[in-house]
């Protein structure tokens, strides 16, 4: 964290960053994972177990090579979406 007084520069962490902190339990399953995802808008989620330990990181590119092909589809709109958007930032 910047100290007090200190400029932020563009290459501190806490600039580019997701406000607050999302994440999953290592029992909730695969779709809930991706819809949390979707409706936050990140493409990583940490893993916790129910004590609240970290226990791993799923990303979209997890879910994709892993995943069932029934969850293919709500994937790949997010996939679109983020592809959209970096278009439009271009």
């Amino acid at each position: 964290m910047p100290r007090r007084g200190r400029r932020r520069t563009p290459r501190c962490v806490d600039l580019p960053r997701s406000p607050g902190i999302f994440f999953c339990f290592e029992d909730q399953t695969l779709e809930q994972a991706l819809g949390q995802m979707q409706e936050r808008q990140v493409h990583h989620l940490p893993v916790l177990n129910r004590q609240k330990r970290m226990t791993g990181l799923i990303s979209l590119g997890d879910i994709a090579l892993k995943g069932e092909s029934s969850i293919l589809a709500p994937l790949a709109k997010i996939a679109a979406r983020d592809a959209e958007r970096h278009l439009r930032a271009a």
